[in-house]
Order: structure tokens, then sequence, then C-alpha cells
């Protein structure tokens, strides 16, 4: 009698851990962009699309949507896939004026938020996102945070610093995975980055700037930015895509995070093992 109300006991516990676990995960906050519901020319002015979004995308005029999507190197097992005309994003002009876009997130994003992106850096020129940029910044430098190729190097870039993260090769799709622990003094957030890891199994992070000050309590503006000075085009990006809450890593790679049954058959095991 006690084995089965034990047993019984122990598929109640499991049944709420399993609900609080796809509760938690429900919840989790979604951003991302591919740019293929887009028009072709000018993204600035144009209704933002995509997923959690709001409004138009603001900033230059230099900013393209170009033809084809991106794809990530088959060995980051990257598993996020794209709908739509085949799309992606460049700037095409010699200067940094007008080469960043921005648009503002519909519900912003606190406490751990993930991030990824695709980025095919061109020599000499810059691209990536920014995180939290100016409303309608005249060039990229309005962005407390910069996560952009800069040459064949990925940088961190804020108004107080300015990092390399690692080394990108040219004319070749790069997968940039990252994280941001948001303080909630607003300071000192900790930005980690991999770049083109094995999504199933990142490891630990190729770098991590631990004392960034960009964000006073949530991510609430997304923005792109593509030039290349002295030159003719910038860097291509697409399919930008942030996320917070249980559920954000697999938002951003297309990966499960380690399986919340497993955390559920561990509280069964252990509840039934102390019934015997």
């Amino acid at each position: 009698m006690k084995k089965f109300q034990s047993r019984i006991l122990g598929q109640s516990v499991f049944a709420v851990a399993m609900m609080l676990v796809i509760a938690s995960w429900a919840e989790a906050g979604l951003v991302q962009t591919t740019f293929n519901d887009l028009s072709s020319g000018s993204v600035s002015g144009q209704a933002v699309g995509g997923t959690g979004l709001t409004g138009t995308w603001g900033g230059g005029s230099n900013i393209q949507v170009i033809a084809g999507d991106l794809a990530a190197p088959a060995s980051t097992n990257f598993n996020l896939t794209q709908s739509g005309t085949a799309q992606s994003v460049r700037g095409d002009v010699a200067t940094t004026t007008g080469s960043s876009i921005e648009a503002e997130i519909a519900t912003p994003l606190t406490g751990e938020v993930w991030f990824s992106f695709l980025v095919n850096p061109v020599s000499g020129a810059r691209s990536g996102i920014d995180i939290n940029p100016a409303d309608n910044p005249a060039s990229p430098s309005g962005s407390p945070l910069r996560i952009i190729t800069v040459n064949n190097e990925l940088r961190l870039i804020t108004p107080s610093d300015n990092q390399n993260a690692g080394s990108v090769a040219y004319s070749q799709t790069s997968l940039v995975l990252g994280r941001i622990q948001i303080n909630g003094n607003g300071a000192n957030e900790v930005v980690s980055i991999w770049l083109n890891p094995d999504v199933t199994n990142h490891g630990a992070a190729d770098y991590i700037m631990n004392d960034a000050d960009f964000v006073t309590t949530d991510i609430f503006r997304l923005g792109i930015e593509s030039y290349r000075s002295g030159g003719t085009v910038g860097g291509i990006v697409d399919l930008v895509t942030l996320s917070n809450g249980f559920g954000a890593y697999e938002n951003v790679t297309g990966v499960p995070t380690p399986s919340a049954l497993s955390a559920g058959l561990i509280l069964l095991n252990l509840l039934v093992m102390r019934r015997k």
C-alpha cells in the first residue's frame, strides 16, 4: 500500500514539475528577423516584420535587402530554418553615414538573454548587430553594444571598450552565438560569445566580457549595421534571433536545452528512493 501511495505521489510531483517547466518554456520571449518578409531595396521605413519587433525599421537608408539567405556551417548543427523569399541585408555604400538601422522590441528582454546571428564578413568592412542602439543614429557609434565583424575579427564594442572576441573568415558565413546576463543594478553585464560552436554541445565560451555596462534594465532595441569605409559593400547579416526564459537556447539555435524530462525523472527517482 505504501509503495502504491509513493508511486502515485511521485507521479503527481513529476506531473507538477513538468507543468512548471512547460509554463516556464512558454514564457520565453522571442525576437527574430530573417528579412525574408521585407521588400527589396532600403530597409529603413519598412514595417519590421519578423517576430517580437514593433513599428518600422529606422535609421540609415543604406542598409539594403539583398537576395539570398545565409546558412550556418554544417559543423555547428545549427537547426533554425528560414521561410519566405530568401533574403539578407548589407550596407551598400562606402560610408558610415546611414549604415545602421534599428527597431523596437515589442516586449523588452530581461534576465539572461541568448542570441544568435549569421554574418558573412568582407575585408575592410563592418557587419553585425547592435544592442540598444540610439534611436535613428547618424552612425553606428550610437550603439551601447556593437557585436560586429571588423575585418576578420568579431569585436564587442561599447562606448568605453573595444574587445576582440575571435576570428572569422572572409566571404564565409559564421554563426555567432552569445549570451547576455543582465545585472539588475544596471552595471557590469556579462557577455559570452561562441564562434561557430557545435550547438549540441557548445562548451566553454570563446570570449567573455564581464564588465560591460550597456543595459539599464532591459534590452529594448535591436540594430543592424554594415558598411565598408572607402570601399563598396559591407558584410552580410542574416537570421538574427534573441530570446530569454527557459526555452531561450532552443529559440536561438533550434536545438533543445537539456531535457525537462531528465529533470523530472531525477526528481521522481529521488522521491521514489526516499519512499522505499
